[in-house]
């Protein structure tokens, strides 16, 4: 007996169980992590590095419920060290939510996300995001999206890596970057750290062979 399944049902099913460990995970995080977190709050040492190992435990929690297989190839490995100690901007291109999750857990450095307003309010991961120095971005508003640029290079200039996604939303392949993203590197006088991701893409698409990212 031979059972199909239609292909967007089984994208769907993946997707809602991607979801599901994604949502118990940070659940998990708020309910005896956060609280730690909260605890330890007046030494900032112990505050960020409690902060990092929750978003790397959780974006490799993501990436490994996917059933992917993960390949990074550095384009220059001896720089690692030599940018460990100081803040960077990471630009990447931008696919699919799980290229978050793909940069918190194996990226060699602590970083913050420049994000859509819209996070602001997603309930739990909000809460993780603004204790690791993420910044929201109203795109709407101009007055407030200055605002919002002008807290990321704060960030930076105190030490606090950054990605941006300079196409500005979630696209395959790469497009031209927005203007206002290079400015961010010019005031706040860092280096800057291109990322590309391949792959997340075509994640939740059916396939007999585990996708390589």
């Amino acid at each position: 007996k031979r059972t199909y399944v239609n292909k967007k049902s089984e994208g769907k099913l993946r997707f809602y169980l991607i979801m599901v460990v994604a949502v118990l995970h940070i659940a998990i995080d708020t309910i005896f992590i956060y609280p730690i977190i909260f605890i330890v709050s007046f030494n900032k040492k112990w505050k960020q590095y409690i902060s990092e190992l929750v978003g790397k435990s959780w974006g490799r929690w993501f990436i490994r419920a996917t059933g992917c297989k993960l390949e990074i190839i550095y384009e220059n490995p001896e720089m690692i060290n030599e940018l460990k100690n100081e803040a960077v901007v990471v630009y990447s291109n931008h696919q699919n939510n799980l290229d978050i999750g793909l940069l918190l857990g194996y990226f060699f450095k602590r970083v913050g996300f420049l994000a859509k307003q819209e996070m602001e309010h997603w309930h739990f991961f909000n809460l993780w995001m603004r204790l690791n120095g993420c910044v929201f971005l109203n795109r709407e508003n101009p007055r407030e999206g200055i605002k919002g640029i002008q807290k990321t290079i704060e960030n930076l200039k105190n030490g606090k890596s950054m990605v941006i996604f300079p196409e500005g939303t979630r696209q395959s392949g790469i497009f031209p970057f927005k203007k206002g993203s290079f400015k961010v590197v010019k005031k706040a006088k860092v280096k800057l750290v291109p990322v590309t991701i391949v792959g997340t893409d075509k994640v939740l698409e059916k396939t007999k062979k585990k996708r390589k990212l």
